[in-house]
């Protein structure tokens, strides 16, 4: 359990616990009427941690998801990110997931952290090859703060290519939102319009095969409705942005209290199809509290990514540059 520790910060009546291991948001604790509400279903100690199960709250860098039988090509290059620990090869969720961060800044309401994959670890991690084309460096920046709503969570995760080839990095947020009121009653809002269809390893289809309309879009209104969160693990694209300054989409979970909580993303990209989306976990098969949160994600591309022709370009960060991610959790307890 070497390397574990808990930071907390507080604004106001609000209070936030981070893990340096992983980079991870563990709690997000705001008044809500006369008790008080855990926004985020993290690890609860250090033993969770350890153990990793569920990927909870997870900086996924440098890329997100799954990538098929954990191998890529980049720029004439065959890459190999090897097998799991439990002999699984579908190179889940990044190269962030066991990285100790260093906690860089602290101050009222934000904290700052970051970690490095470094080139000769990239060289020997791995039997059957070599992970990934260079050194990454990961640098994450939580703020919470009340707004007029309720309360905020704003979260900014950079990337920066440390080699001296491009690289390719695609961003990814992986937050379990807590029931207000169990799942019964919860249903959740997105302004996205496709469904990405997966085979059984949940991997996208080729080509345009990947994409369906999701059935319960509303055009009228921009906005698909899910009102059964239960046995789910997908993700939907073709999201519906804001037009007033930076590109934003939102999925919102509105929970039987009445309390609602936001993931804001803001979006940016070419808006291909595909680039950004909205993955959802309703929990069945986690080892700890199954079905008491939602796995509610943000990441700038689709799962598989770098194995699709079609994200080389803006997937490619230059050496010495960054990809950077903003998202927010907006919460409102309900008003009586």
């Amino acid at each position: 359990m070497s390397n574990i520790e808990f930071v907390e910060i507080q604004a106001g009546e609000s209070t936030a616990t981070f893990c340096t291991r992983g980079g991870l948001i563990t709690s997000w604790v705001v008044p809500a009427g006369e008790r008080r509400f855990d926004v985020i279903d993290g690890y609860q100690n250090a033993e969770e941690v350890e153990e990793r199960n569920g990927a909870r709250s997870a900086l996924l860098a440098p890329w997100s998801n799954r990538i098929r039988d954990a191998k890529y090509s980049w720029q004439g290059e065959n890459y190999d990110l090897g097998p799991d620990k439990d002999g699984i090869r579908e190179g889940l969720h990044g190269l962030f997931l066991d990285r100790t961060f260093e906690v860089t800044g602290t101050g009222p309401g934000w904290i700052t952290m970051s970690a490095e994959v470094r080139q000769d670890e990239l060289a020997n991690s791995f039997e059957d090859g070599v992970a990934y084309p260079c050194p990454v460096s990961l640098q994450v920046r939580y703020e919470i703060a009340q707004t007029p709503a309720g309360w905020q969570l704003n979260m900014r995760l950079a990337a920066t290519n440390r080699g001296t080839t491009p690289a390719p990095i695609g961003l990814g947020w992986h937050p379990y939102v807590r029931y207000d009121g169990g799942r019964e009653g919860a249903y959740l809002t997105m302004q996205a319009r496709t469904e990405i269809m997966t085979n059984d390893a949940l991997i996208p289809f080729e080509g345009d095969e990947a994409f369906a309309p999701a059935p319960t879009f509303d055009p009228n209104k921009g906005v698909l409705v899910l009102d059964d969160l239960s046995g789910m693990d997908k993700a939907f694209t073709d999201l519906t942005v804001s037009t007033g300054g930076e590109a934003t989409s939102v999925a919102t979970l509105h929970h039987p209290s009445g309390a609602t909580t936001q993931l804001k993303a803001a979006v940016s990209g070419s808006g291909a199809r595909g680039f950004g989306i909205f993955h959802l976990f309703t929990g069945e098969a986690l080892k700890h509290r199954q079905c008491e949160a939602l796995a509610l994600e943000y990441c700038q591309f689709m799962t598989n990514a770098y194995n699709r022709p079609e994200f080389a370009k803006e997937l490619l960060v230059e050496p010495n540059k960054s990809a950077v991610m903003n998202v927010s959790l907006i919460h409102t307890p309900h008003q009586k």
